[in-house]
């Protein structure tokens, strides 16, 4: 186990804690050694203004985790299994239908999200929104654009019998240009809101671990959409069927990734949210004897 190699003392008893485990507890009053050492390392986390609504804001963060998740299973179930189908030259097993219930699954879950986080951010916390600066408003923006476009998407496939092939790629066209840019703005903004809140609640490596998992989603994304449109350019147009194929296998397994980098969201989130859901103690109870 990781020790203390630093001169830190407890905040509550001033005992030294070098070589004391970092995830232990100091010998003479029973504090965490993460509690001093968070302290050491950001002393200005006793100046914030405390949150209002820390609650409400937990919600927030929470919903719009698992909003991203859903959306990664349901949008991209459907390619991730036409893609599997196609390699092994079997009919697709994720019918139309079902395609359809899990695009207007996600835009419920974007439209929950955003709502949460206007509430929370928008009307809750003054002290948040100055913290956010300006990427509240693209935080938000970004989330309204992917459920629009989810919508929009969502429509189109309800009265696809109804609708021309070309108006219907089209409209499939639009929407893919409204929920890309709207998905990896949500996601820059939501990397940030972690950020802050990780910073409030003293949950620094969830918080870190939960940002590198927003990056590498939005790469995880853009790699996935190139694999997306080559492969039937490989294989229709330049009739390269073994570089299109494995071009497909790359695009499964990159929705693959995206799969378990939400899922690995979703955990970082919990903690962050369960941390923050704990008042952090003030310097006065941290002088307190036990």
């Amino acid at each position: 186990m990781a020790t203390v190699n630093a001169s830190i003392t407890c905040l509550r008893c001033n005992y030294q804690l070098r070589g004391a485990p970092t995830l232990g507890f100091c010998p003479e009053c029973g504090l965490s050694v993460a509690a001093s050492l968070a302290s050491s390392f950001d002393p200005s986390l006793r100046s914030l203004a405390p949150l209002h609504s820390p609650r409400l804001l937990a919600a927030a963060v929470m919903t719009n985790a698992v909003a991203i998740l859903v959306c990664v299973a349901s949008q991209l179930g459907a390619p991730m299994l036409m893609a599997i189908d196609s390699m092994t030259n079997r009919v697709s097993l994720f019918p139309v239908r079902l395609r359809l219930l899990a695009w207007i699954a996600s835009a419920c879950v974007l439209t929950v999200a955003g709502i949460m986080s206007h509430i929370a951010i928008s009307r809750g916390e003054a002290h948040l929104r100055m913290e956010f600066g300006r990427w509240r408003f693209w935080f938000l923006l970004g989330t309204w654009l992917w459920m629009a476009g989810t919508l929009l998407i969502s429509a189109a496939a309800w009265n696809a019998s109804d609708i021309p092939s070309s108006v219907r790629h089209s409209l499939s066209v639009i929407s893919i240009a409204i929920q890309l840019p709207g998905m990896a703005i949500m996601l820059s903004g939501f990397s940030v809101l972690l950020a802050i809140t990780g910073r409030r609640s003293q949950a620094y490596r969830e918080a870190g671990a939960a940002r590198q998992s927003v990056h590498l989603l939005n790469i995880n994304a853009g790699l996935l959409v190139g694999f997306g449109f080559a492969a039937p350019i490989l294989r229709e147009r330049m009739q390269w069927d073994f570089l299109a194929m494995m071009t497909q296998a790359l695009t499964a397994c990159m929705a693959a990734l995206l799969l378990f980098g939400s899922a690995y969201l979703v955990a970082n989130a919990w903690w962050i949210c369960k941390s923050l859901r704990t008042p952090l103690l003030t310097m006065e109870e941290f002088l307190d004897e036990p």
